[in-house]
């Protein structure tokens, strides 16, 4: 007798391993740079682990305290991180070729939850 097919997925047991993210208002080319900006991850890592209500300042030039910081608030979210790869080849001229095309080549792994953001949703003057 053949074991009918019941339509629900496979199920995964996700990683009890958890992250914190943070909505960065800006395209980030250096991470060392925006870690700058924020105050070094350890104070991004004391804002998040202590309290909630004390907001994350982010000044896009630490130097200059004259101007005002851009003030995120941490929130309480409840996101999966998720790890999408697949293999390629790049050349020197651009172009990319896949290298298994025949196969599902792309690799998906769960690494686990996000559980607190940083946003940053005022304006910067």
């Amino acid at each position: 007798m053949e074991e009918e097919n019941s339509g629900i997925s496979k199920r995964i047991k996700f990683p009890n391993k958890f992250f914190y993210s943070i909505e960065y208002p800006g395209y980030v080319v250096n991470i060392d740079k925006a870690l700058k900006t924020l105050g070094g991850s350890d104070n991004i890592s004391n804002h998040i682990a202590t309290s909630d209500k004390d907001p994350v300042e982010l000044r896009y030039e630490p130097n200059n305290k004259s101007l005002l910081p851009l003030l995120g608030e941490v929130v309480p979210t409840n996101n999966v991180l998720i790890k999408i790869k697949r293999k390629i080849k790049k050349y020197k001229d651009g172009r990319i070729e896949e290298l298994e095309p025949e196969k599902n080549s792309w690799d998906v792994e769960i690494v686990g939850w996000i559980n607190k953001t940083v946003r940053f949703r005022g304006i910067l003057n």
